[in-house]
């Protein structure tokens, strides 16, 4: 009988412990679950939730110069908006990181016959 009793507490000792760490996990900051970014050919709405759990995107791979466990800071930080000459060894202008960035992965996704936008107006609406 105490060997049963043993057994069940060392299991919802463990049960325990990954309800715990699960918590820790999914109670992170993982930004807004929306993003929209003005455009001139039309409004970019980024759905930042889906590219972090439906598609499992790894935060560092858009986030490029963010510590994995740190909260990584808005693009915007480092890519500008507004500006079209970036002095040389500057972070690229907002458009072109995400143009870069975005396309880049879009293509590739497409590539494998997966659906992602790769046209502009696919991800540029306008009056959005």
């Amino acid at each position: 009988m105490n060997k049963k009793l043993l057994a069940i507490a060392a299991l919802l000792t463990i049960f325990m412990g990954a309800c715990a760490i699960h918590l820790i996990i999914n109670s992170q900051d993982k930004g807004q679950e929306i993003y929209r970014f003005e455009a001139m050919p039309g409004k970019v709405t980024f759905l930042h939730w889906k590219h972090q759990t439906e598609l499992k995107i790894d935060c560092v791979s858009c986030h490029h110069e963010t510590e994995p466990g740190v909260k990584p800071k808005a693009c915007n930080t480092c890519h500008k908006s507004g500006i079209t000459i970036v002095p040389e060894g500057e972070p690229s202008t907002m458009k072109n990181a995400a143009h870069n960035l975005c396309l880049e992965c879009h293509n590739e996704k497409a590539a494998t016959g997966a659906k992602a936008p790769t046209k502009c107006l696919e991800c540029h609406i306008k009056n959005s």
